[in-house]
């Protein structure tokens, strides 16, 4: 199986960008203004980074054929 082959880069690959989702997610809330988007969606500019960067790196792993539910499981708990 391809995705047991790959898994320790992938496993890797989720450490890494574990990190760095929750830098961008740090720094997103940061220069959130706490204001509604608009009147219709009451939360803020970084509920919508904070999904597209998760969105961002399921699409990744889906693109190599690896949309295992460990590794997804993986990716959301650092989120």
């Amino acid at each position: 199986d391809l995705g047991q082959a790959f898994a320790p880069f992938v496993y890797s690959w989720i450490k890494e960008t574990s990190k760095k989702i929750s830098e961008w997610i740090k720094n997103a809330c940061l220069i959130d203004q706490k204001k509604p988007i608009s009147k219709d969606i009451l939360y803020g500019s970084s509920v919508v980074d904070a999904f597209s960067f998760l969105e961002q790196s399921t699409q990744f792993l889906s693109k190599l054929g690896i949309f295992d539910p460990f590794f997804v499981l993986q990716l959301t708990e650092v989120c």
